[in-house]
């Protein structure tokens, strides 16, 4: 009870923290026309609905979400996130998008006790916890040179939403990073072997939760090795060594998918696609490089335990940003810098400014300059949330039409059958239902999943919209960027250092175009007998050029919105 008197203001932020990050989610339930489909509140969480839907319905391998097929096979993508959600779900009877938002609002809350408690920890101050913590959250578009840019000029604000309002990265992978940071240093500092055992726990639990987690902690470990090393303190490297063979162990589930992964027949085409190319050039990282530059400069050498751990830390930065050097494989840094490199240089960024104004003469002012930074995070925040609400709002409104649909399908059909829908409507399918789908755009992040799957996928929504065979090379030429991430994911941006989907070669294009056409004249039944494909969801508003009610072999069961569900009478 008395640390939470103690550190009551904390707790009271880490509330309102979670509600503004969550509100946008809530304020469209309030929409006159909300139909039962959630407004996300980032960059591909729907993608990741989809994993916390695929956990609900029992299948925690999370080897193909999206497919009937291949569930029981290697996953591809650490599972721990998503099935986390769902658990918390499911222990207070929630349906998916109350999951979701539980999920928003507890992991907010906790990652900012996380962040304030590292904080807090090392610098002793509770208002200067308090400032830099808000600013994580809320001010990484001060360290965005687009936003800051953008914001100055009079442009307005980023409308893509907080950072940490997307689940379940960066907000579960955070926690366990800021989690772990906090008890290892305890482990080394106080040598309590729970606080061993528990950052060990943390590390070894991070290979499942996100692969960018793990990798910089493990950097971040060896370089304090390294520095205890030239210290020539052994305990501690026996204290840091202790906790990486504890998680090794922890993680010895985690090997042995990876060694299937490895071995598997899709491996090497599964690495392309996921963006895992060949190259050496090293990243000039400006953050990564301020983070350096301002701890070696600024920290103070009173406490050198304290200043080499912040300085190990502020050294990783620099070298997972350019791991491609040593290992030859270029991976995306972008999750290295936005969630890792930006939130650690907000953080030294304030610490060292407001430590800057702690002489007794500035004892006011450095409170002062505290709130201030506060409640410039906070406005900040509350606005990118709202300007952002706004952008999204029109097209969320749209896809209400979907929400009766969506109904009828989950209480109509079987579990675990397969639709045939248009790549807008199948991002929905699997998550409002218990249902599969033929195809999706995000097929590609998994395993399992063949060119061959993705050739099928990509070219029967050409044919089914009446693409001929002579018009296949203007349309692909016309949809390169879309063609290109839908069949080969991130493979042709990433293959460049500065690169798009678009940059997908003409050679390869007209490939396609030729087994397009050899695509086009098989019937459209060999595809449902293929995939399985249960019913055939039509769109005639989006899509008007479908006309299935020439296949007399589906039957028309549903029609609302102009939208259409037939069922397949083939026998699978």
């Amino acid at each position: 009870m008395k640390t939470i008197k103690d550190h009551k203001w904390a707790i009271f932020f880490a509330f309102l923290i979670a509600i503004m990050i969550s509100y946008p989610q809530i304020q469209f339930r309030f929409n006159e026309s909300y139909q039962g489909i959630d407004m996300t509140l980032g960059d591909a969480e729907d993608f990741y609905q989809t994993r916390i839907q695929e956990v609900r319905d029992g299948n925690f391998p999370l080897a193909s979400p999206f497919f009937r097929e291949s569930k029981e096979e290697p996953y591809s993508l650490p599972p721990l996130a998503d099935i986390l959600s769902a658990l918390l779900g499911k222990l207070f009877f929630l349906d998916l998008n109350n999951t979701v938002f539980l999920t928003r609002i507890f992991f907010s809350f906790l990652l900012f006790l996380a962040i304030y408690s590292f904080i807090h920890l090392f610098f002793n101050e509770k208002l200067t916890a308090l400032a830099a913590s808000t600013m994580v959250f809320f001010g990484n578009t001060l360290l965005s040179r687009y936003g800051l840019l953008k914001l100055l000029s009079g442009n307005g604000l980023r409308t893509d939403f907080l950072n940490f309002s997307r689940i379940p990265h960066p907000l579960i992978s955070s926690f366990f990073f800021f989690t772990f940071l906090s008890l290892f240093w305890l482990f080394l500092e106080r040598k309590k072997w729970y606080f061993g055992a528990l950052s060990g726990l943390f590390l070894g639990l991070s290979f499942y939760i996100y692969f960018y987690t793990w990798t910089f902690l493990y950097v971040f470990s060896g370089i304090l090795i390294l520095f205890f090393f030239f210290r020539k303190d052994w305990q501690a490297i026996k204290r840091v060594i202790f906790v990486i063979l504890l998680s090794l162990f922890v993680a010895v589930p985690y090997f042995i998918n990876f060694y299937q992964t490895s071995i598997h027949q899709n491996y090497l085409e599964f690495q392309q696609r996921f963006g895992v190319v060949e190259g050496r050039a090293p990243i000039l990282g400006v953050v990564a490089i301020l983070i350096f530059i301002v701890s070696l400069l600024f920290f103070s050498r009173k406490y050198r335990n304290k200043y080499f751990f912040l300085l190990a830390l502020a050294v990783t930065p620099l070298i997972v940003i350019n791991q491609q050097v040593i290992t030859g494989k270029i991976l995306y840094p972008a999750h290295y810098h936005w969630y890792y490199n930006v939130p650690l240089a907000i953080i030294f960024l304030v610490v060292i400014f407001l430590n800057k104004l702690s002489g007794m003469k500035t004892v006011k002012l450095k409170k002062a300059a505290a709130v201030f930074i506060i409640i410039l995070a906070l406005g900040n925040g509350f606005m990118i949330q709202n300007a952002s609400y706004a952008k999204n709002e029109k097209s969320f409104v749209e896809k209400q039409r979907y929400g009766p649909v969506l109904e009828w399908l989950d209480k109509n059909t079987q579990k675990e059958e397969v639709v045939l829908a248009d790549p807008e409507f199948s991002r929905y399918i699997p998550i409002y239902t218990s249902l599969n789908v033929a195809s999706h755009l995000a097929a590609f992040h998994y395993l399992p999943v063949t060119q061959e799957r993705l050739l099928d996928n990509g070219f029967l929504t050409y044919k089914l919209d009446g693409i001929k065979s002579e018009e296949a090379k203007d349309v692909f030429f016309q949809d390169r960027a879309q063609i290109s991430f839908g069949i080969y994911g991130l493979y042709y941006r990433e293959r460049e250092k500065i690169g798009g989907y678009d940059d997908i070669p003409d050679k390869v294009l007209l490939e396609l175009v030729s087994m397009y056409q050899a695509f086009f004249a098989q019937p459209i039944e060999e595809y449902l007998k293929k995939y399985r494909v249960k019913y055939v969801l039509w769109d005639a508003e989006a899509h008007p050029r479908w006309a299935l009610e020439q296949y007399q072999f589906l039957s028309k069961i549903y029609e609302k919105n102009e939208i259409k569900i037939y069922q397949n009478n083939i026998n699978l």
